[in-house]
C-alpha cells in the first residue's frame, strides 16, 4: 500500500483475519470502532484518521495520527 502520509504524519497498518466462527465479533468490532469510546481513545492518541478494509475475512486497518 503507497503511503500517502505527509511527512509530519505517523502512520500504522494492522492487519489479520477474521477467525473462523467469528463474524459476529468482528461485527461488533466495526460497531465499536464507530462508537463514543473508541472516538474518545482516538482523540486521546491523537489518531486523525482510520480505515478499515475486509476482503474474504482479511481485515487491514489503517491509523493516521
Amino acid at each position: 500500500m503507497p503511503s500517502e502520509a505527509s511527512a509530519d504524519q505517523d502512520t500504522r497498518i494492522w492487519v489479520g483475519r477474521i477467525a473462523s466462527g467469528h463474524a459476529a465479533d468482528h461485527h461488533r468490532f466495526v460497531e465499536w470502532l464507530n462508537g463514543p469510546e473508541a472516538q474518545e481513545i482516538f482523540r486521546r492518541r491523537r489518531l486523525t484518521e482510520y480505515q478499515l478494509t475486509e476482503d474474504d475475512g482479511m481485515v487491514t486497518v489503517v491509523f493516521k495520527a
